[in-house]
């Protein structure tokens, strides 16, 4: 949403706070699509140790990642049942 006019004199100090604002605004929306990305990746990988086609741990994971193994486990959880994912039978 637009700012509405300003009735205030600005001076070089208001200014660097719209830009500082600005460049904040900016980051945390590039930071929020790397999130997207961060739990997307984690979710391939969990799934790849819940197929046991890896030797890392939902708890390496986390460890790397600074999340718990259970806060991993169930962002891995949560997009399985969205998905429809279920792990390979083993033969």
């Amino acid at each position: 949403m637009p700012r509405r006019a300003r009735a205030y004199k600005e001076t070089p100090t208001s200014q660097k706070l719209d830009e500082v604002v600005n460049r904040y605004d900016k980051v945390e929306k590039q930071l929020a699509a790397l999130s997207v990305e961060l739990k997307t990746v984690v979710v391939e990988l969990g799934r790849e140790v819940l197929s046991k086609s890896t030797n890392l741990t939902m708890a390496e994971i986390g460890r790397r990642v600074g999340w718990t193994r259970e806060y991993v486990s169930r962002v891995v959880s949560e997009a399985n049942e969205r998905d429809g994912w279920v792990p390979p039978t083993e033969s």
